[in-house]
């Protein structure tokens, strides 16, 4: 959905969405994590909003407990070949 639909230009330059969209994306631990954080667009749609918090939240716990987890790096492997005879593609 266009950002136009939701929120006006003005409104997201002076937010600097892409801006902040980007500083969120330098913390992704992927390089498809990062393009994924930079396509985010605002959104109305609550469902989404509420278990998008919650997923923060549960993280956020996990990251602060008492033994903190750090995640590894996720290797980039869209460009992989896939095993002869394989014909599921994964979604982009």
């Amino acid at each position: 959905m266009p950002y136009s639909d939701i929120v006006n230009a003005h409104a997201l330059a002076v937010l600097e969405l892409p801006r902040v969209l980007e500083v969120v994306a330098g913390f992704a631990t992927s390089d498809l994590g990062a393009a994924r954080t930079r396509a985010l667009a605002p959104t109305t749609d609550t469902e989404w909003l509420e278990r998008e918090h919650a997923r923060v939240a549960a993280m956020r716990a996990a990251i602060l407990g008492d033994e903190p987890w750090h995640p590894d790096p996720i290797p980039d492997l869209t460009g992989t070949p896939r095993p002869e005879g394989t014909t599921r593609r994964w979604p982009s």
